[in-house]
């Protein structure tokens, strides 16, 4: 009998997380309506699009990297 029980509160426990994982990005308000912060250069503000080309020569841009870590490394040659 007791490990009946023990299986479910495992088993309640994994939905309760399941849950929580699913309904976590709702409610902190990262909903899919949720517009974008304004375009600029200050802390908060969505980064302005950069354009350029990878080594091959292809065009990317910034946005194409969208939802993932990018390392922008600016450098100079003067």
């Amino acid at each position: 009998m007791r490990s009946v029980r023990s299986r479910f509160h495992a088993v309640a426990m994994l939905a309760a997380m399941i849950a929580l994982t699913l309904a976590l990005p709702l409610l902190l308000g990262a909903g899919p309506d949720e517009q974008a912060p304004p375009t600029g250069l200050e802390v908060g503000q969505a980064a302005p699009e950069i354009v350029g080309k990878d080594i091959n020569g292809k065009a990317m841009k910034l946005s194409d990297f969208r939802g993932k870590v990018v390392l922008l490394d600016f450098f100079g040659d003067w």
